[in-house]
């Protein structure tokens, strides 16, 4: 009896052992990617610019100034793109929202009850 305890126990020590190894070389690799590629930078851009240096990002060149009322009144081009980008994903969830709707099946069919009732039957043979 102490001898299979002794070997179970070994087993379980080994196994476990085993196990948080491995969960430790997994945290590490993880905590490596992270210190290489941090979170929110392009992976290959970070690395380029940590050998070389910041880059300078371009700076967008501001349309002319218009008039105050003329400005507030009319929407700028990339609200307008915003806008319409929000319009098209809304309608596209609602065509899916509707196309689910239609074909889902009634609660339970014919078919389905047949078949659920096969389903709790035994299938060994009788004796």
């Amino acid at each position: 009896m102490t001898e299979l305890l002794k070997e179970g126990l070994i087993i379980t020590v080994i196994g476990m052992g085993l196990v948080f190894a491995a969960l430790g070389l997994l945290w590490g690799i993880m905590a490596g990617m992270q210190r290489l590629f941090p979170p929110g930078e392009k992976p290959l851009v970070s690395l380029w610019q940590r050998r070389r240096g910041p880059v300078a990002a371009p700076v967008p060149e501001e349309p002319p100034a218009a008039p105050a009322a003329e400005a507030e009144a009319a929407p700028r081009a990339a609200e307008l793109a915003a806008i319409m980008t929000a319009l098209a994903l809304w309608r596209e969830e609602e065509a899916a929202e509707e196309a689910i709707g239609w074909r889902l099946p009634p609660l339970l069919t014919r078919w389905m009850a047949v078949g659920r009732s096969r389903q709790l039957q035994s299938w060994s043979p009788r004796r």
